[in-house]
């Protein structure tokens, strides 16, 4: 056998192997150290909300539903309107009776007085149909009486007797006031007419030719414009 290629055999003796050279081994350079960065603090951002989602567009069956509800309360207020309208219907209604018998009341009394001062008071009709009556009225120092004569005709308001004129002053004497009545009963026209009267006073005969207007005769159709006269007797109290 051959022996191995790098040995040789003297002997005993074992011929030596070439050592192999040491290796270097090379460190690296230390590096300089590097200061790590600080980060710089970053200013808080407020949170973004988030955006409101959108109402759901509403149907048309809800919208047929808001419409409903508006037409209901609609007839609501005006159901409400037309009690309170008949309401206040019922209260006219019983205020207007109440002073329609209220005033009905004074004509009475009115009557009553006439009755007193001057005698019941009569009407009369002939065969062109003339009435009178009497009253009396407003007069603090005595009493006024008022009589009619007119064709065919009848007063139908204060009690059946004309309107009584008011005054403050004492005073005592006769006032004849010409009238025109058309066919509705309306006293149209009054004066004070000469022939008869007395009573010089232009505040007496003012104030007697407007008891004299607010006087109401029966309705005639077809009478046309009527005159007739209304007599006011001023009385003094003894």
């Amino acid at each position: 056998d051959e022996e191995p290629e790098g040995l040789k055999q003297e002997g005993n003796e074992v011929a030596e192997q070439p050592q192999p050279e040491p290796q270097v081994v090379e460190r690296p350079s230390p590096q300089p150290k590097v200061q790590p960065k600080v980060p710089t603090p970053q200013p808080k951002q407020k949170p973004i909300a988030s955006p409101t989602p959108a109402q759901p567009i509403q149907t048309q069956q809800h919208e047929e539903s808001l419409r409903m509800q508006e037409e209901q309360k609609k007839q609501a207020l005006k159901a409400a309107e037309a009690r309170r309208a008949a309401e206040e219907e019922a209260r006219r209604q019983a205020e207007a009776e109440r002073l329609r018998k209220e005033q009905e009341e004074k004509k009475r009394l009115v009557g009553n007085s006439v009755a007193g001062a001057f005698g019941a008071g009569k009407g009369k009709n002939t065969s062109h149909g003339n009435g009178s009556g009497t009253g009396n009225q407003g007069n603090p120092s005595g009493a006024v009486g008022g009589s009619f004569s007119l064709s065919g005709r009848t007063i139908i308001s204060n009690g059946g007797v004309p309107a009584m004129p008011r005054t403050n002053k004492a005073i005592e004497g006769k006032l004849v006031i010409a009238i025109e009545v058309n066919s509705a009963g309306v006293v149209t026209s009054a004066s004070v007419r000469p022939a008869g009267s007395d009573i010089a006073d232009p505040a007496v005969r003012a104030e007697a030719i407007r008891a004299a207007k607010q006087t109401k005769f029966n309705a005639q159709e077809g009478a046309g414009e009527q005159r007739g006269v209304i007599i006011y007797k001023y009385v003094l109290a003894h």
